[in-house]
This record gives C-alpha cells, sequence and structure tokens, in this order.
C-alpha cells in the first residue's frame, strides 16, 4: 500500500514536470488583443503558439520562418505585452507597400487573407535578423508600418491555430 501512493506521487510529479516543460519551452496560449489580424483571428480568439525554435536559437528561428505565418512577439513600446502579426518580408526582402498590392522582391504577394486595402506607396529593405509584418485587417493595425522591423529575437512564436471560441477553431499553420 505504501508503495503504490509513492509511486502515485512520483507518476504525479512527472507529468507535472512534463507538462510544465511543455509549457516553458515548446507550446504557449494567448489571447488576441486587438482586431488587427481580422477576418483571419478576431480579438479575444485564444491561440495556441509553438515556440521552440525561438527558445532555443533565434538564429536558426530567422531561417525556418516562412512568409504568410503569424507571429506572436513582445511589443517593444509596451512592456509584458505581445502582438500578432502576419509576416510579410523575410531578412533581405525588399519589400513595397504600392496601391493596394505587396510587392516582394520584385513578385506580387498573394494575399487570400486579408480584405481591406493599403493605399501607402512605400519601400521598405529587411536587415538581417529581421521581419517585416503586418495585421491582415490595415485600416486598424498598427504593424511595420508604424513601429518598423520587428528582430527575430523578439519573436515568441508561430501561431498554430485557434481554440476559443470552440466554434471558430481553424488551423493556422
Amino acid at each position: 500500500m505504501k508503495r503504490s501512493i509513492i509511486e502515485i506521487i512520483i507518476a504525479g510529479f512527472i507529468a507535472v514536470s512534463i507538462a510544465v516543460c511543455i509549457r516553458i519551452f515548446l507550446f504557449q496560449t494567448f489571447i488576441v488583443p486587438s482586431r488587427s489580424m481580422e477576418p483571419a483571428i478576431h480579438a479575444g480568439d485564444e491561440i495556441l503558439i509553438f515556440k521552440g525554435m525561438f527558445r532555443f536559437s533565434p538564429e536558426h528561428a530567422s531561417q525556418s520562418l516562412a512568409r504568410s505565418r503569424i507571429v506572436v512577439f513582445d511589443d517593444a513600446a509596451s512592456p509584458g505585452s505581445f502582438l500578432v502579426k502576419r509576416v510579410i518580408g523575410l531578412p533581405g526582402d525588399t519589400v513595397v507597400l504600392s496601391h493596394n498590392r505587396i510587392i516582394i522582391n520584385g513578385t506580387n504577394l498573394s494575399e487570400p487573407y486579408t480584405v481591406t486595402p493599403m493605399p501607402e506607396n512605400t519601400a521598405y529593405r529587411v536587415p538581417s535578423n529581421s521581419i517585416f509584418v503586418l495585421g491582415d485587417n490595415r485600416i486598424v493595425s498598427e504593424d511595420s508600418r508604424a513601429y518598423g522591423f520587428v528582430n527575430v529575437s523578439r519573436i515568441t512564436g508561430v501561431a498554430l491555430l485557434v481554440f476559443s471560441p470552440a466554434k471558430d477553431w481553424k488551423v493556422l499553420w
């Protein structure tokens, strides 16, 4: 009897330790703070992010980032707060915002995920170890157009899925 209680305690400790490690090093949930990613993600939606590659190797993470992925990163203007945006430009890219189009290195970027116009006419050169991000809801989004490039070291993780509210469950990867 005494042995089985000890085994249960040890098993519980191991389970809690594994859960804590997964939470700290691999996955985390976030509540989306604004409407800047609508219609893909709404304010108040809860998302699951994968943060493993950013936790261990920011240099490797910048090489594994992909255009159009949704990332969560710390808000430099508000310590302790996070922003959710879509990766548009990668290190070394030339990003041109011109008359409701995005041109990356001379090629039009197809954006089926956004419905709001962007009338600007501006060009950006993304520095190494940085990305250029935009919100899908361009009219209300404060993004790289306002605060500049996001250093890869500020990225917490890549959004995998929306899981709350349950009726809006969807994979983002």
